[in-house]
């Protein structure tokens, strides 16, 4: 079978007083919304607009870890239909009763939640994560507030612990000083008076990068953490063997601007083994989220 994407967001639940609902809590919260239809992104809404609900709860341990894994649904009553009619294609609403889901594994110690990532009868992961919160939001009167994961701090951590499989980058010199790490690489920059390098770093057949030696890699995220580059990579987990991308960010005219771009989360997906004789997919999620945000 074909691995699974998945998105991972920082997330945290919090009551109708603004007060955060514990991470022990979290289980027990779902449950409660079990099945119950709201509407999504309806001011006025109708009956036929509730068609959005959290199904099949669960709260169970992982790898010893508390996790919380439910589905979120949107319910479909009508598809439309393309007929052909005296040589002619012709769209007609017919009634339907299926449903267009996604899967959402919680780890609430972490605070991180993984979300499936699809098309057709799988949501896209943002509109899975925004029916999540229209849920909290109809049925409690609680707060359902997510960010996507990738901060300097995430980054820092995915590449100290990743085996790296690519490593593609953007860098121009210092201006006007260097600094270390990223000293080695202006001088060579200054040396052959190149203005812009654009690279993609690949491994020896057989093999894995790693960006915390002294090498081209370092100089590289010594360049980038002053504003003079900008890299992204992928790169595989050592326990689930999922490959982790983190897409390289826009490189701006300025080092004010690159600086803060390299602020913001920077857009990372996982692509999940969907399981062998060892550990079901969902397994390989957690184990995942454990290596990527522990610690």
């Amino acid at each position: 079978m074909r691995p699974a994407a998945y998105s991972f967001i920082r997330y945290e639940i919090t009551d109708q007083y603004d007060e955060p609902i514990t991470s022990s809590q979290h289980g027990d919260i779902l449950k409660l919304v079990d099945q119950v239809e709201v509407p999504h992104r309806k001011r006025d809404p109708q009956k036929s607009d509730f068609d959005t609900f959290v199904f099949n709860p669960e709260s169970k341990k992982v790898k010893a870890e508390p996790v919380v894994a439910f589905n979120i649904g949107k319910r479909i009553t009508s598809r439309i239909e393309h007929r052909l009619k005296n040589g002619q294609i012709e769209m007609v609403s017919v009634p339907a009763d299926d449903i267009h889901w996604s899967r959402v594994v919680m780890v609430p110690r972490l605070s991180i939640a993984a979300v499936r990532d699809g098309s057709g009868d799988r949501l896209a992961a943002r509109s899975a994560i925004s029916r999540v919160r229209s849920v909290f939001r109809h049925a409690l009167n609680y707060e359902f507030l997510s960010e996507q994961t990738g901060n300097p701090q995430d980054v820092d951590r995915a590449l100290s612990r990743l085996g790296l499989t690519d490593f593609a980058f953007t860098v121009v010199p210092f201006n006007p000083h260097p600094r270390v790490p990223g000293d080695r690489l202006d001088e060579l920059l200054q040396e052959s008076n190149v203005g812009r390098l654009r690279a993609d770093a690949k491994p020896k057949p057989g093999g894995l990068m790693n960006s915390e030696g002294d090498g081209i890699l370092k100089e590289v995220r010594g360049l980038s953490e002053a504003g003079y580059g900008q890299f992204g990579f992928k790169g595989l987990t050592k326990e689930a063997g999922s490959e982790v991308t983190y897409k390289k960010p826009k490189f701006e005219s300025t080092k004010e601007e690159n600086i803060e771009r390299r602020r913001r989360p920077t857009e990372m997906r996982a692509s999940i083994p969907s399981g062998d004789e060892k550990h079901s997919e969902e397994e390989q999620v957690v184990m995942t989220i454990l290596e990527l945000y522990d610690g």
